[in-house]
């Protein structure tokens, strides 16, 4: 910090050229200027802890869930128990990676469209608790598979009671699975029914008509 010193008495100075005024030797006056500067200053007075929400009252607001597979990356959990399984009908569009929640009663009038399937949606916790919902295609009618679908599913089984990473294998046709090595901390989940996490996962992308803006893009109706 630069400091300007006052002219000294008898200097050919102007009394002011905008800049700060001469100190006074007033008491009173130098009274009101206390001074500010920091002694001993040091960041860990400041530095937050990691659970600062904690301390401050805070609390973590469950407000996105993205429906999609994990990451090949990271290390997760899927639900444990057989209620927090959903089968349902799903439109997917890839192309602009969105998915759509079908109303169960629209079945009959879409089951030709190609967007149009049935998937198994399984909240799941990532190791950095994040929450995902993980859509799976199911079965056929026939019972029918593809390999891609019949090993992600045995990744959610697996992932009930391990923590699991998948990846992609081309040279299999599959999806290969890492089992974390024992023991590992159980997760922590939030305390949210499978209704809630559907719905917030879901949240404007539910179709329930056939006048829904999504159907008539796929029938080509302006």
């Amino acid at each position: 910090m630069t400091t300007k010193q006052a002219p000294a008495a008898g200097d050919d100075a102007p009394a002011n050229q905008g800049g700060p005024a001469a100190a006074s030797n007033d008491p009173a006056t130098s009274a009101e200027l206390p001074n500010f500067e920091p002694t001993g200053f040091n960041l860990s007075q400041f530095k937050l802890d990691q659970n600062f929400a904690e301390h401050g009252g805070g609390q973590k607001l469950l407000t996105t869930i993205p429906v999609r597979k994990p990451s090949k990356e990271s290390w997760f959990r899927t639900h444990p128990k057989e209620e927090y399984r959903l089968p349902a009908y799903v439109i997917e569009l890839k192309q602009q990676g969105e998915i759509f929640l079908v109303a169960r009663a629209l079945c009959a009038d879409l089951g030709e469209e190609s967007t149009f399937v049935s998937k198994l949606l399984i909240p799941t916790l990532t190791r950095q608790g994040d929450l995902l919902l993980w859509p799976i295609r199911l079965p056929g009618a026939d019972g029918s598979s593809d390999p891609w679908s019949t090993s992600a599913l045995e990744a959610a089984n697996t992932a009930r009671t391990k923590w699991v990473r998948m990846s992609s294998k081309r040279s299999l046709g599959a999806y290969e699975l890492i089992v974390a090595p024992d023991p590992q901390p159980e997760p922590n989940w939030p305390i949210k029914s499978l209704n809630e996490i559907v719905q917030i996962a879901f949240k404007g992308h539910v179709i329930d008509t056939l006048d829904h803006p999504v159907i008539r893009q796929l029938r080509g109706v302006a």
